[in-house]
């Protein structure tokens, strides 16, 4: 796809987008560790995810919201992927086995970064899924042609995962290129284990006044 944005001004519309992102949107927030450069020294997210509709965090090609989610800004420095892990059913966060997990990349287009996102299993080797481009730009991708990365999955055994942030390269992915910036979101919409509790409450209830009409 091609380029929208000048040379010239990318690095400082990406420093811009970066900083005001955090202050309009209600996602949890957190910076690249820097560190990150393999599955062994993978980020971990699970501290950082939050509830709170992000109007900037989409889950589906109809742009509905994410209510839970969490948003890393990352900064390429270094040529090399990097690497962030995330738990699914196990309890260090609330994504749930079998429920649709989003994970997306946004403003990479404003430094020239044509993403590539790839997804691997509980061994660190097992690629799940991944994608170059998405079929469609959501809200927080702000510009009408991009080269940024989208797609869901959903996890049917618990433990942790990995994702690795790239760049395309004739199709597959590469080392990031240094002094790219990027914006990874992990989202979902759970149900809280409170609405759990409640519904098998009610449950319980109705049970227990069919009981006592017998």
């Amino acid at each position: 796809m091609k380029k929208i944005i000048s040379g010239s001004i990318m690095p400082a519309a990406a420093f811009l987008l970066l900083i005001v992102q955090p202050v309009i949107c209600f996602a949890g927030y957190v910076n690249e560790s820097g560190f990150n450069n393999s599955v062994s020294t993978a980020q971990l997210l699970d501290p950082f995810f939050s509830y709170g509709v992000d109007p900037m965090i989409e889950i589906d090609a109809a742009g509905n919201p994410a209510d839970y989610s969490v948003s890393v800004m990352g900064l390429g420095f270094d040529n090399t992927y990097d690497y962030y892990s995330f738990s699914v059913g196990t309890g260090g966060n609330d994504l749930a086995l079998n429920t649709w997990v989003v994970f997306d990349i946004d403003l990479a287009q404003v430094t020239g970064l044509d993403s590539f996102l790839t997804l691997y299993g509980t061994d660190g080797t097992t690629v799940l899924a991944s994608n170059n481009n998405s079929l469609f730009n959501g809200p927080g991708d702000f510009l009408p042609v991009t080269t940024n990365s989208f797609f869901s999955h959903a996890f049917d055994t618990a433990g942790l995962y990995y994702i690795q942030v790239g760049q395309n390269n004739g199709g597959s992915s590469a080392p990031i290129s240094a002094f790219s910036s990027y914006r990874l979101n992990i989202s979902s919409v759970p149900v809280p284990s409170s609405l759990f509790l409640m519904f098998f409450g009610v449950l319980g209830f109705l049970g227990f006044k069919r009981k006592t009409r017998v």
